[in-house]
């Protein structure tokens, strides 16, 4: 019997006291990773058979495994799915994301091409933070004003022409400008709905990637109780807006979650550092799992069956591929399949460098001119996914086209036992494998590294000497290295960053602590 079955037959002291709560009373559940949030919901669900229970999931996969696990009190959704049938059944044609090229075109931009895609971004951006509050109108408030001023544009003048996008999108007769999934959940949010006619209680999962529109859903069903189960240190959406929705439930009664089954003691210690040194996290992460261990990432020693190679970015996880070609591995798996890795558009990307404008598939990308401009764009409208696309091109330059032919040829359309896994940290959340070994992309979470041990120091603001040439490390970048390293179940390959960190925790920073 497996530690989830066992720990599914004797929960543990913080799982019983969420499964007894009383059903009158608002129920706000903070968790840490592998610490069973969904199964103690389960627990609960059949803890409760007379209460008509609504569980609601993020992503498709969450939804469809609880829909198997809970009892039949429980109808399983997901958000998009409980505003579906009212207000995005009528948009079925023109359901997709807004490019923008597409936002060029219905807004009849006369600019200069490479201007005209930056302030239809923006117009995008404007109409997308919108969809993602919690407000009744699209004001100027949603207008990205530090980037629109930066790239020359007047913020009044991006709000005028994003009413009129978000106006474009609801009329059924423009198929040309899609209905993003956001929009009609922003619709159904404006309807005001009352989900206590059907249900007498509602599951919030993951609450940690809700953004406000979805909790201005959650929070307005007064009529019946409201339990909210999420980890805010693994909020790794918040550029989709995502909030930390425990803290807001003030009139919630609080509990916790810290006793993982996934792993054992070394992740848990890990995690801890990463969260108590830069988040000022209070709960304590309990490894209940199996044994564990720390290695380095390039430890030889890593058994090969379901290893999973986690990286920061798309191009780490590029040079990660080819890397292990250039050992001599023949397959690779890509969790999701690799060409939701956009290997099209890299390599449209590369056409545009190499000037070959007719081979262009990709429609944002064929209406640049060259390179540079493609670039400029990507720059002011701080278009990520572009801009690191633009990085593979220039690093691999010719040799481009035979490294995502031999990426296509050795990947495998499914996960294969025994063969290396690649995906980002971001893809990895919700997921666990035997084997974790993360990539050299991540940022340093110690500064002066080059100095004796003593004289380094952790990168956070209050405390890094005057006149550091460091950065501090943003807040998302410690969610999504503590996401990363809690995937592991047996052996955790340790990067050089987190190495550092680890090894000053052990030298200076714990006896500081202390």
């Amino acid at each position: 019997m497996s530690a989830t079955e066992q720990q599914e037959i004797r929960p543990t002291p913080e799982q019983q006291a969420i499964i007894d709560a009383p059903e009158d009373r608002d129920i706000a559940v903070s968790a840490l990773a592998g610490a069973a949030k969904t199964t103690t919901l389960e627990l609960r669900a059949k803890a409760h058979p007379r209460q008509k229970i609504l569980y609601v999931a993020l992503n498709k996969s969450v939804q469809q495994e609880a829909a198997q696990r809970f009892p039949s009190n429980v109808t399983c959704k997901t958000t998009h799915a409980l505003a579906f049938r009212t207000h995005g059944a009528p948009f079925k044609e023109k359901l997709g994301n807004l490019r923008p090229f597409q936002v060029k075109n219905a807004l009849r931009l006369s600019m200069r091409n490479d201007q005209a895609m930056v302030f239809a971004s923006l117009c995008a951006e404007t109409v997308k933070r919108f969809c993602a509050s919690p407000d009744a109108e699209l004001s100027d408030r949603h207008v990205p004003a530090a980037k629109a001023r930066t790239s020359g544009f007047d913020v009044r003048d991006v709000q005028s022409y994003a009413l009129g996008l978000w106006s474009l999108m609801q009329d059924t007769g423009r198929p040309d400008v899609p209905m993003t999934h956001d929009g009609y959940l922003k619709l159904y949010q404006l309807s005001e709905p009352d989900l206590s006619s059907q249900f007498d209680a509602i599951y919030l999962d993951e609450a940690q990637d809700t953004n406000p529109a979805m909790f201005a859903i959650f929070s307005a069903q007064t009529n019946m109780q409201r339990v909210a189960v999420g980890d805010r240190n693994q909020s790794i959406y918040r550029f989709r807006g995502s909030m930390d929705v425990m803290s807001e439930m003030s009139d919630a009664d609080p509990y916790s979650l810290t006793g993982s089954f996934r792993f054992g003691a070394p992740v848990a210690y890990t995690a801890n550092v990463l969260l108590g040194l830069y988040l000022g996290e209070s709960l304590t992460l309990e490894g209940l799992g199996g044994p564990t261990r720390l290695v380095p990432s390039d430890d030889k020693d890593i058994p090969a069956d379901h290893r999973a190679y986690l990286c920061r970015t798309n191009a780490g996880l590029f040079d990660q591929a080819v890397e292990l070609l250039d050992q001599g591995y023949e397959r690779l798996c890509w969790l999701g399949g690799i060409e939701s890795y956009g290997m099209e558009t890299l390599m449209d990307v590369y056409r545009l460098s190499v000037g070959q404008h007719s081979e262009i598939k990709d429609r944002l990308i064929r209406s640049f001119r060259g390179l540079e401009e493609l670039k400029t764009y990507a720059d002011e409208a701080e278009d990520i996914e572009i801009s690191v696309r633009v990085k593979v091109v220039e690093k691999y330059g010719q040799k481009l086209p035979q490294k995502v032919t031999q990426l296509r040829r050795t990947a495998l359309e499914r996960v294969v036992h025994g063969e290396p896994l690649l995906t980002t940290a971001h893809r990895s959340k919700g997921s666990e494998f035997a084997h974790v070994i993360l990539g050299e992309d991540f940022p340093a979470f110690i500064g002066n590294q080059s100095k004796p041990i003593n004289e380094q120091f952790p990168l956070i603001e209050s405390r890094m000497p005057r006149g550091a040439n460091e950065d501090p490390i943003e807040a998302d970048e410690v969610y999504l290295a503590y996401v990363a390293a809690t995937r592991a179940q047996k052996t955790l390959g340790v990067n050089t960053e987190l190495a550092a960190l680890l090894r000053w925790w052990k030298q200076i920073g714990s006896r500081q602590a202390a």
